[in-house]
């Protein structure tokens, strides 16, 4: 593994952290305002959250629907990282079990 890829490696476990733990801080540290989280679809998750304040809010979101996302697998590529997500979680009767790739790239989460 190159230094490239341990820091692109160590960059998605920050950016797990931060996400599942809330820690806007943290998620300010590793990327920038302009950053986005794209959701595809037309369902009450999907959409553009535009910024670290809209991606923090989206998170915490998902924590309150009980959804529990678990990192599976990690593709580094040379200027991007790809993760394979398992997204569980019940709320009520409805029970979530899905799958959704991560590619992040300059400061971009695309949800797939």
């Amino acid at each position: 593994m190159t230094t490239h890829d341990t820091n692109n490696l160590t960059l998605v476990q920050r950016m797990a952290v931060a996400l599942t733990s809330l820690d806007e801080q943290e998620l300010r540290d590793i990327t920038t305002e302009d950053v986005f989280w794209a959701v595809p679809g037309t369902g009450r998750f999907a959409g553009r959250k535009q910024g670290i304040s809209a991606i923090m809010a989206f998170a915490k979101v998902l924590r309150d629907y009980g959804v529990h996302p678990a990192v599976e697998e990690t593709c580094l590529g040379t200027d991007s990282v790809a993760v394979l997500i398992h997204d569980t979680g019940t709320r009520g009767d409805a029970v979530l079990d899905s799958h959704s790739v991560f590619t992040l790239k300059q400061n971009v989460f695309l949800c797939r």
